[in-house]
């Protein structure tokens, strides 16, 4: 993925991004996506993926932004479940089962970037010469080895 392709130009509006899927054009979606693909994803995208390092960091980087533009379609959909029509029961149900999704969503980001963190703070490690051999791998509650943080 080249900057140049992905980057946000000030003076123009921003490229189709990646995450959306085929046939559904910027202009075309709400206003309110609009300003979250401008406000949020775009700048997410541009830090966690065309700026990050190859592999690992923009692999990461990607599924967070993912997760958002997944988590903005979610929170959209919740909105429209609060003013729709139908029986009561059915609503709430419907709106129970959009906020249990959005929680799945929400929380699968925060690992993803918990991730990320963590990558960032190993890599932190090595660069100012604790090295590699002053790294020692601590359990976590799970029982995974992670470097410390």
């Amino acid at each position: 993925m080249t900057e140049q392709n992905n980057s946000v130009n000030e003076n123009s509006a921003p490229a189709k991004p990646f995450w959306m899927p085929p046939g559904v054009a910027l202009e075309n979606l709400s206003e309110e996506l609009g300003t979250v693909i401008r406000g949020v994803l775009m700048p997410a995208y541009e830090k966690l993926v065309v700026a990050a390092r190859p592999g690992l960091e923009q692999s990461t980087g990607m599924t967070i932004v993912h997760l958002l533009w997944l988590e903005a379609l979610q929170q959209t959909e919740l909105g429209q479940d609060l003013m729709g029509s139908g029986h009561e029961s059915e609503r709430l149900q419907k709106h129970e089962r959009s906020i249990a999704r959005l929680l799945r969503l929400a929380g699968s980001k925060m690992k993803a970037s918990d991730f990320l963190l963590r990558l960032f703070a190993y890599r932190h490690k090595l660069m100012t010469g604790s090295g590699a051999a002053g790294l020692q791998l601590q359990p976590t509650p799970a029982g995974d080895s992670q470097p410390p943080t």
